[in-house]
Protein backbone atom coordinates (compact mmCIF):
# COMPACT_ATOMS: atom_id res chain seq x y z
CA UNK A 1 0.00 0.00 0.00
CA UNK A 2 2.77 2.42 0.91
CA UNK A 3 4.54 1.90 -2.42
CA UNK A 4 1.32 2.71 -4.30
CA UNK A 5 0.76 5.86 -2.23
CA UNK A 6 4.35 6.94 -2.87
CA UNK A 7 3.66 6.51 -6.59
CA UNK A 8 0.59 8.75 -6.25
CA UNK A 9 2.71 11.36 -4.42
CA UNK A 10 5.44 11.28 -7.08
CA UNK A 11 3.07 11.46 -10.05
CA UNK A 12 0.98 14.14 -8.35
CA UNK A 13 4.11 16.28 -7.96
CA UNK A 14 5.05 15.69 -11.58
CA UNK A 15 1.55 16.63 -12.76
CA UNK A 16 0.81 19.60 -10.51
CA UNK A 17 4.23 20.86 -9.41
CA UNK A 18 4.03 23.53 -6.73
CA UNK A 19 0.31 24.02 -7.39
CA UNK A 20 -0.38 20.60 -5.83
CA UNK A 21 -1.12 21.01 -2.14
CA UNK A 22 -2.10 17.52 -0.95
CA UNK A 23 1.51 16.36 -0.64
CA UNK A 24 3.20 19.76 -0.34
CA UNK A 25 4.95 19.22 3.00
CA UNK A 26 6.29 16.33 5.05
CA UNK A 27 3.45 16.92 7.55
CA UNK A 28 0.84 16.45 4.80
CA UNK A 29 2.62 13.35 3.50
CA UNK A 30 2.66 11.82 7.01
CA UNK A 31 -1.03 12.70 7.42
CA UNK A 32 -2.00 11.01 4.14
CA UNK A 33 0.05 7.92 4.91
CA UNK A 34 -1.58 7.51 8.33
CA UNK A 35 -5.04 8.32 6.98
CA UNK A 36 -4.63 5.88 4.07
CA UNK A 37 -3.74 3.11 6.55
CA UNK A 38 -6.92 3.79 8.54
CA UNK A 39 -8.97 3.84 5.34
CA UNK A 40 -7.41 0.54 4.24
CA UNK A 41 -8.33 -1.04 7.59
CA UNK A 42 -11.95 0.05 7.07
CA UNK A 43 -12.15 -0.98 3.41
CA UNK A 44 -12.46 2.62 2.21
CA UNK A 45 -9.17 3.03 0.34
CA UNK A 46 -8.90 2.86 -3.44
CA UNK A 47 -5.37 3.14 -4.84
CA UNK A 48 -4.96 2.51 -8.55
CA UNK A 49 -1.79 2.54 -10.61
CA UNK A 50 -1.80 2.50 -14.42
CA UNK A 51 1.31 1.08 -16.02
CA UNK A 52 2.14 1.77 -19.65
CA UNK A 53 4.96 -0.19 -21.26
CA UNK A 54 6.09 -1.37 -17.83
CA UNK A 55 6.32 2.05 -16.18
CA UNK A 56 4.00 3.79 -13.73
CA UNK A 57 2.16 6.33 -15.88
CA UNK A 58 -0.83 7.42 -13.78
CA UNK A 59 -2.18 6.93 -10.27
CA UNK A 60 -5.37 7.61 -8.34
CA UNK A 61 -5.87 7.97 -4.57
CA UNK A 62 -9.58 7.75 -3.87
CA UNK A 63 -12.05 6.51 -1.29
CA UNK A 64 -15.03 4.13 -1.36
CA UNK A 65 -17.73 4.98 1.13
CA UNK A 66 -21.49 4.48 1.23
CA UNK A 67 -21.50 2.73 -2.13
CA UNK A 68 -19.75 5.67 -3.81
CA UNK A 69 -16.28 6.16 -5.25
CA UNK A 70 -15.07 9.52 -4.01
CA UNK A 71 -12.33 10.91 -6.24
CA UNK A 72 -9.58 12.65 -4.30
CA UNK A 73 -6.06 12.94 -5.74
CA UNK A 74 -4.02 11.60 -8.58
CA UNK A 75 -1.32 12.35 -11.04
CA UNK A 76 0.25 11.23 -14.27
CA UNK A 77 3.37 11.61 -16.30
CA UNK A 78 3.14 15.03 -17.95
CA UNK A 79 4.38 13.69 -21.27
CA UNK A 80 1.24 11.51 -21.47
CA UNK A 81 -1.18 14.43 -21.11
CA UNK A 82 -1.98 14.63 -24.82
CA UNK A 83 -2.77 10.91 -24.88
CA UNK A 84 -5.10 11.24 -21.89
CA UNK A 85 -7.08 13.96 -23.65
CA UNK A 86 -7.32 12.12 -26.98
Amino acid sequence: MLAALETVERLNHLRWGKAGQAFATEDWIRFHRAFACKCLENGWLSLQILRVDGREAAAAYDFRYGGELLKYQGGWLPELRSQALA
